[in-house]
């Protein structure tokens, strides 16, 4: 008879948020890293609480989930923007993954690309901060096929950082965005 050792599993812990219209689930998923999965919208009545939880997690890393999110306010985006910076300070980085295509559109429009680093799933990005790839952008699901990724403008006088888009290579169709017609009335 043969006997095998199965090492443990690493405990895990998550808990339900719900403060101020903002619903998360907060699981530790590594040593020093955090996932939040947010569900519903960011808007002006959950933002106080997204910056509150943010700012309590206590990990050198956090991987935030936006699967479940219908919504992101310009001020939403500007607190994930502001926690990415602080937490890269530290040594850290926040990574936005699951992201919807209209999500992922003003994400790209507001030149969020370069300052915040977005993945297809919670796979992706907890894989991309074990490899330390705090230079590259993953691919979120659905977003851009590689002949239409483009680095966005930088401010002028600014030199552009490269941006690298991995994994799009499964992804099938045409991605749109903002479409805008122009004519003349009268």
């Amino acid at each position: 008879a043969r006997s095998c050792e199965v090492p443990a599993a690493p405990e895990r812990t998550a808990r339900f948020v719900q403060e101020g219209g903002l619903r998360a689930l907060v699981e530790d998923l590594e040593p020093d890293c955090a996932g939040v999965l947010l569900e519903g919208c960011v808007d002006s009545g959950s933002c106080a609480a997204l910056e509150t939880l943010l700012a309590g997690l206590g990990t050198r890393h956090v991987v935030v989930d936006l699967t479940a999110l219908s919504y992101v306010s310009s001020r939403g985006w500007g607190l994930l923007a502001a926690r990415a910076g602080e937490l890269r300070g530290r040594g850290g980085e926040l990574v936005l993954c699951g992201m919807r295509r209209e999500l992922h559109d003003v994400y790209r429009m507001l030149g969020f690309a370069p300052v915040v680093r977005a993945c297809a799933d919670r796979g992706a990005a907890q894989a991309a901060l074990r490899a330390g790839e705090s230079s590259k952008v993953c691919a979120t699901a659905g977003a851009v096929p590689a002949a239409a990724a483009a680095v966005p403008a930088s401010p002028a006088g600014a030199a552009a950082a490269p941006v690298v888009l991995e994994g799009l290579e499964d992804l099938e169709g045409e991605w749109e965005s903002l479409r805008v017609c122009t004519g003349r009335l009268g």
